[in-house]
């Protein structure tokens, strides 16, 4: 038998990458829901919806009263994650919310950009050294 290498180092997609895919997958020429969305985030939904999260609460920290705002959602996606759903759960509610398709495409494309920077200075380590 063939034991695994311990020296082989995991391959990832970067997440500008990912960043990137999500934007080319969206359809053309209409305001895209919520619910459509979220099946194209696939696996990585939670860590999508617990980053924007955290940015904007990153970002608006200055108003009391919008961490809970922010950070209420960020629990029910971390419990979510743990109880093993494989993709976020939301009220219809929040499913049928419309999101214009212009300004996803240029929220994307600046994630991307962005990430790019902080991957360049993050970026896999030699495993052996960890």
């Amino acid at each position: 038998m063939n034991a695994p290498s311990s020296t082989s180092v995991p391959s990832y997609e970067p997440i500008s990458s990912l960043i990137s895919r999500l934007d080319r997958a969206l359809p053309d020429g209409e305001d895209v829901s919520v619910g459509q969305f979220l099946p194209l985030l696939g696996v990585h939904g939670f860590i999508f919806i617990i980053l924007v999260l955290a940015l904007l609460n990153i970002a608006i920290f200055m108003l009391p009263g919008l961490s809970i705002l922010f950070g209420l959602p960020m629990i029910i996606m971390a419990v979510q994650l743990l109880i093993g759903l494989r993709a976020p759960v939301f009220p219809v509610l929040v499913r049928r919310q419309k999101v214009r398709l212009p300004v996803l495409h240029r929220g994307l494309n600046w994630a991307a950009e962005k990430m790019k920077v902080i991957e360049r200075a993050v970026r896999p380590r030699w495993l052996p050294l960890t």
